[in-house]
C-alpha cells in the first residue's frame, strides 16, 4: 500500500496473525481487515519429513497458564482501548477532513461567485466609461470644430480689413507725387500762398483778420457769487 498511511494493530492467536489496518483513505469510516498466514496452503500436502511425525503434547506450567489467563483479559482490554481510540481518532481526523473539503468547496463556490461578480461589475464600469469617453470625445469635437470655425472667420475678417486696406491705399496712391506729377505739384505749390499769422478764437476757428475780429463775451457773473460758488 505504497502511498498509504495506516495504522495496524496485531491479535495474535496459535495459527495466524490479524492485522487491523486502519486507512485514512477508505469511505463511511470504515475498517479494513487483512489476514496473513504463515504457513502452507491447506490443499497443499504434508512436508516429507513430518509425514509420519506425531507431534507430542505440549506441557504447559499450572502457573504459567494461571498467568497467561490472568493477564489475557487484561490484554485483550487494552488492545480493545487502543482500536477504540484508534478508530475514533481516525475517525475525528476523516470528519476534519470532511469539513475542510466542505469548507475549500464552499469557498471554492464563494470564488467562483466573486469573480462572476468582479466580471459584471468590470462589465459595468467598462459601459460606463466607454460611454463618458464617447461623450468626452464628442464634446473635444465640438469645441475643435468652434475653434477651426473661429479661426476661419477672424481669417476672414482679417482678409477684409487687409482687402479694405489695400482698396484705400490705392485710392490714396491717386494723390501721390510721383514722376509724371512732380513738376505739376511743385508748381502748385509755388502758386499757392499760406499765411501762417492766425489766432483761434474759443470755438476753434481761425482767425486771420484781426481788426475786423469779433470780441469775447464778458462773463456777467459777480465777483462774489463766483469766489463763493468756488
Amino acid at each position: 500500500m505504497a502511498g498509504m498511511s495506516f495504522l495496524a494493530a496485531v491479535v495474535r492467536s496459535q495459527n495466524f496473525v490479524t492485522l487491523k489496518i486502519v486507512t485514512q483513505e477508505l469511505p463511511k469510516l470504515a475498517s479494513c481487515y487483512q489476514t496473513v498466514r504463515w504457513r502452507k496452503s491447506r490443499w497443499h500436502p504434508v512436508t516429507a519429513s513430518k509425514k509420519f511425525y506425531v507431534p507430542k503434547p505440549k506441557v504447559f506450567h499450572p502457573e504459567d497458564t494461571a498467568e497467561v489467563k490472568k493477564r489475557l483479559p487484561i490484554y485483550n482490554t487494552h488492545l480493545r482501548a487502543v482500536r477504540n481510540f484508534i478508530t475514533k481518532t481516525h475517525q475525528a481526523d476523516l470528519a476534519r477532513r470532511a469539513l475542510l473539503r466542505a469548507q475549500q468547496t464552499d469557498e471554492e463556490e464563494e470564488f467562483v461567485w466573486i469573480m462572476e461578480e468582479n466580471n459584471k461589475w468590470n462589465a459595468k464600469v467598462a459601459a460606463i466609461r466607454e460611454s463618458r469617453q464617447k461623450e468626452e470625445q464628442e464634446k473635444i469635437k465640438a469645441r475643435l470644430v468652434r475653434q477651426v470655425e473661429r479661426r476661419i472667420q477672424w481669417k476672414q475678417k482679417q482678409e477684409a480689413k487687409a482687402h479694405q486696406l489695400i482698396l484705400a491705399n490705392i485710392e490714396e496712391s491717386k494723390y501721390f507725387i510721383t514722376e509724371d506729377n512732380l513738376d505739376q505739384e511743385i508748381e502748385k505749390l509755388l502758386n499757392s500762398r499760406k499765411d501762417y499769422n492766425f489766432a483761434i478764437d474759443s470755438s476753434g476757428k481761425a482767425v486771420t483778420d484781426f481788426d475786423n475780429a469779433t470780441p469775447p463775451l464778458k462773463d456777467s457773473t459777480p465777483k462774489g457769487e463766483t469766489d463763493s460758488q468756488s
